[in-house]
């Protein structure tokens, strides 16, 4: 049979309750750790200075386009949408067993794009990767920025990605 419970007695078990849970230590990592997004991908938008895409012109052409990075030559993929021209590639410098035996150090990436025999531009990726095992054994940049021909174009601190996922637009001044 069932018996009821009176009022005080359900009063004193909830005071328990709550004061049990409030001596519990709280998640000093609550949800999912930061963790670097390795291999993440790059990707950039050209355009030109009066806002058009440099290969919808007769000014350079995609299949004359050479992306090398730290001296290898890097494959990419090329879409259109309008009057943009997207290039996506990952940079071999950030892989994940690179990233893992240069913790605490800066990581460098120079990309150069190869538009013909005399236009270059130069695209510089510097990062610090950094580990720390508690509380949470997560990963993260210190610090990363983005130059392109020499100007800071991006700059994130604490952060586990340089560019998250957003499209980067570089204008090629040539």
């Amino acid at each position: 049979m069932y018996k009821s419970v009176n009022k005080p007695t359900l009063l004193l078990l909830f005071l328990s309750v709550l004061l049990l849970t409030s001596c519990l230590d709280e998640d000093p990592c609550p949800g999912e750790p930061d963790v670097i997004h390795y291999d993440e991908p790059f990707i950039l938008r050209f355009r030109t200075i009066d806002e058009g895409n440099p290969f919808d012109t007769t000014i350079y052409k995609i299949d004359s386009l050479i992306i090398v990075e730290n001296d290898d030559t890097v494959k990419f993929r090329y879409t259109t949408a309008g009057n943009d021209s997207i290039l996506k590639f990952r940079l071999r410098t950030f892989n994940a067993p690179n990233i893992w035996s240069h913790f605490d150090s800066v990581m460098i990436s120079q990309v150069i794009f190869i538009f013909d025999s005399i236009t270059r531009d130069t695209l510089v990726v510097k990062a610090t990767p950094k580990e720390r095992k508690e509380p949470c054994n997560s990963t993260w940049y210190s610090s990363n920025e983005i130059f392109f021909n020499s100007l800071l174009i991006r700059e994130n601190g604490q952060s586990p990605c340089y560019l998250c996922g957003d499209t980067l637009t570089l204008y090629i001044n040539h």
